[in-house]
């Protein structure tokens, strides 16, 4: 009985008097079982996992630093995603369409149903990324091996299991990437769209439908866009970091470095549509950049060579025409630029937003190639030491 209790008690080898509380997930290290003592000399805590929490882990619970991947705020954006408590419940819904059914009972029906199925829905693609997250994780292996009777006793498995982790670290990367935006994506209604619904007259309940379907496909059309970024080919495009927002937004960052090169989401752009598109401007930058469109046959060129966008930071030589207002080129803090793309008409228009005081387009010798297939760009075009976040906010199409 006395020796099972010692098996059960692992003491730390290096620290004979405290007993073993974690296990080391740095792959850099071969002594993985660690003590209070342990964590305390090393200070690296986030390299730790406590053998008790993965015994009490149950189903939905997240590691904060397990499995390995290569952004760790992913864990932490995937745990708050999960236990975020919902604004909506069915009950809720329930409730509130019980009250207001009895007003407009056939016209609400429809939509009641939607909105449920979007939460159900929702909480399914919760409950397949824990799933997901289980599976990738090991978890329940991994409590296997802290539940043995010995955790020594397969201590060469455990190594091997934490190694395989760290081997599949990309792969899990892009998993819980992919699972994070499932769940942001299901999430669509909010307590401000019953608002509106609730105050709204009988014209606009007729019109709810249309409402509710325009939105989700706007959204999908949006989220399609940034999601499809691509790096362009000429130097040093890669050094531009690319970071997705909750708020279906995307940020497009230049940090403090000598760089040359652009970015562009590989959403296509035709004359059969036409296009509004917003950027707002995070700072006041330094040297120039470009925001246009690059036609699909010419993906070997930049934006300074074909002349298909606007300069920003500095007058550029190419100009733009002003079609309203003044031209404009100095951009500061929380400023919106709207560009309106009509490929059929050759032109991208280019609007300080909300007030369209100023309206500047392409010159006539820089039009559109009317039957060609464009795609957004941003092209940084000097080697400058400054730092530059633009943020792509808003998306819509329409019918020409």
């Amino acid at each position: 009985m006395e020796n099972e209790k010692l098996k059960n008690n692992a003491f730390c080898k290096n620290h004979p008097e405290f007993k073993i509380k974690y296990i080391k997930i740095n792959d850099q290290n071969n002594e993985i079982l660690k003590c209070e003592e342990c964590a305390l000399e090393e200070d690296q805590i986030f390299d730790y996992i406590s053998i008790k929490s993965i015994k009490l882990s149950n189903h939905d619970h997240i590691f904060r630093n397990w499995p390995p991947v290569q952004d760790t705020t992913l864990l932490k954006s995937l745990k708050s995603l999960i236990q975020k408590e919902e604004e909506y419940s069915i009950e809720k819904i329930e409730q509130q369409f019980t009250q207001f059914i009895q007003e407009v009972i056939q016209k609400l029906e429809q939509i009641k149903k939607c909105i449920l199925q979007s939460i159900v829905r929702q909480n399914q693609e919760k409950e397949d990324c824990i799933k997901i997250y289980n599976q990738i994780s090991g978890k329940r292996q991994l409590q296997q091996f802290v539940n043995s009777s010995n955790i020594f006793q397969n201590l060469d498995g455990l190594k091997e299991f934490i190694e395989n982790g760290f081997d599949q670290q990309y792969q899990n990367t892009n998993i819980i990437k992919q699972q994070l935006q499932k769940i942001k994506n299901s999430n669509k209604y909010s307590q401000q769209l019953f608002t509106k619904l609730r105050d709204s007259t009988f014209k606009l309940i007729d019109d709810f439908d249309f409402i509710i379907k325009q939105q989700d496909e706007e959204n999908s059309k949006h989220l399609q866009l940034i999601q499809n970024f691509r790096f362009c080919s000429y130097s040093q495009s890669n050094q531009i970091q690319i970071v997705s927002n909750d708020n279906n937004s995307v940020s497009i960052i230049k940090n403090n470095l000598n760089l040359y090169g652009g970015i562009y989401f590989e959403y296509e752009l035709t004359q059969n549509k036409t296009y509004t598109i917003r950027f707002k401007f995070n700072d006041s930058a330094g040297e120039y950049f470009i925001i246009g469109l690059l036609n699909s046959k010419q993906m070997h060129k930049t934006l300074n060579e074909t002349r298909q966008g606007k300069t920003f930071c500095k007058i550029s030589n190419a100009g733009a025409d002003v079609m309203q207002g003044e031209y404009f080129y100095q951009i500061f803090p929380e400023q919106i630029l709207e560009m309106r793309v009509n490929i059929k008409y050759q032109q991208i228009y280019f609007l300080e937003y909300p007030d369209y005081n100023n309206i500047n387009k392409l010159r006539d010798i820089d039009l559109l190639d009317q039957n060609g297939v464009y795609y957004l760009a941003i092209h940084f075009g000097a080697n400058e030491l400054y730092k530059t976040c633009i943020d792509l906010i808003y998306f819509q199409e329409s019918d020409c």
